[in-house]
């Protein structure tokens, strides 16, 4: 127990600066969103016209950015907290300690873990307080909307407390990735830029798809397309595309007159991508801590040592951006897409990409 303690203890003091920067940055946040309110208010006040769920949109919006800011500094925390098991000083000093790596990395993740909760809690705590503060002028700015009962419904506190919740996982699933691949990667920086990639590269994918689509002139309210919107959701959840989704509401009053448009947020996808966080938690973690106790110091000098890894990793790159690329090129010089060229470009520009991918997963870094 006594050993345990110490690496506890080690681990909090070199991670203790970060959990008072996730402090100040839930503060932060809580500070922007304020002035954003504030900007609502000061509008609402010379304006009688307001529609929409505007405590929810102004929270969404700052969710979206925060989240989008947030993941190179997770990637940075990485680098810091990891910086210990990616030198070889440092490696062989720990290995004449009586820790195993299993349990160093079960206590990073621990350590990392409780920074993000602390910082979601704060976040949460300081939303709620503004909630508070606002809410009573949003509900008299919208009670003459004819929409007023949907708009009503959008602004729930269980809307506010799902949307930092939201928060909570995609920090959580964002920073198990980052400890999956400085477990299986040897060197910080690399690490960190690989993990920013598998964070963002589907973005890429399915970015393509939508741009198709639009191209192609389909209808925004066609099933097909609101059914793709949905699995760009799904993809995106880390990068800020699952805290709802924005849609115009047609409201009127009983008598069917003055019908108005307002926007609400929908969060019918919800639990879904609660789920795919929990997923992608639960994976990392496991793989971080079956992979720590199987790296081989013999190796060190491949910048990704286990094989799977770097085939896993060069393939998911070479997808991602040759699809993009066979979809650019089709617009850049014929301006619709056409099956075989679009094809043939994503082909090569994969094939090169998983070659250059792979000479750099086993360059050597002595």
């Amino acid at each position: 127990m006594h050993k345990k303690k110490s690496l506890i203890q080690y681990e909090m003091r070199t991670m203790s600066w970060f959990l008072l920067a996730g402090v100040l940055a839930a503060l932060f946040f809580c500070f922007v969103l304020y002035m954003e309110l504030l900007d609502w208010h000061d509008y609402a006040y010379w304006n009688s016209e307001m529609t929409g769920t505007v405590f929810g949109s102004n929270l969404s919006n700052a969710l979206e950015m925060g989240t989008l800011l947030a993941i190179p500094c997770l990637a940075i925390m990485a680098i810091v907290q990891f910086g210990d098991t990616h030198r070889r000083k440092t490696q062989e000093y720990f290995h004449s300690l009586p820790f195993t790596k299993r349990e160093r990395i079960v206590v990073k993740m621990a350590v990392g873990y409780i920074i993000l909760t602390v910082t979601s809690l704060v976040s949460l705590i300081g939303v709620l307080i503004l909630r508070n503060i606002f809410i009573p002028y949003i509900y008299k700015a919208i009670a003459v909307n004819p929409a007023y009962q949907v708009i009503f419904g959008n602004e729930t506190v269980w809307h506010t407390v799902r949307s930092m919740c939201m928060l909570w996982l995609v920090l959580l699933a964002v920073y198990s990735i980052m400890i999956f691949v400085h477990t299986i990667v040897s060197k910080g920086i690399p690490a960190s830029i690989i993990g920013i990639g598998i964070t963002a590269t589907p973005i890429w994918f399915w970015a393509v798809v939508r741009v198709l689509m639009s191209r192609e002139g389909f209808d925004a309210a066609d099933e097909t397309v609101q059914a793709w919107n949905r699995i760009s959701n799904y993809f995106g959840v880390l990068t800020a595309m699952g805290y709802g989704t924005r849609t115009a509401f047609a409201g009127g009053n009983s008598s069917g007159s003055d019908v108005v448009t307002a926007e609400v947020i929908y969060y019918d996808n919800f639990w879904i991508l609660c789920l795919i966080c929990l997923v992608i938690i639960a994976v990392c973690s496991a793989l971080s801590y079956i992979l720590a106790g199987q790296m081989d110091m013999a190796r060190g000098s491949i910048l990704v040592q286990k094989r799977p890894a770097r085939i896993f990793l060069g393939a998911g790159i070479s997808v991602c951006f040759g699809c993009a690329a066979g979809g650019f090129f089709c617009y850049w010089f014929f301006n619709e897409l056409i099956f075989v060229p679009a094809v043939i470009v994503a082909l090569v520009t994969a094939v090169i990409l998983y070659m250059i991918c792979q000479k750099i997963f086993r360059l050597a870094l002595r």
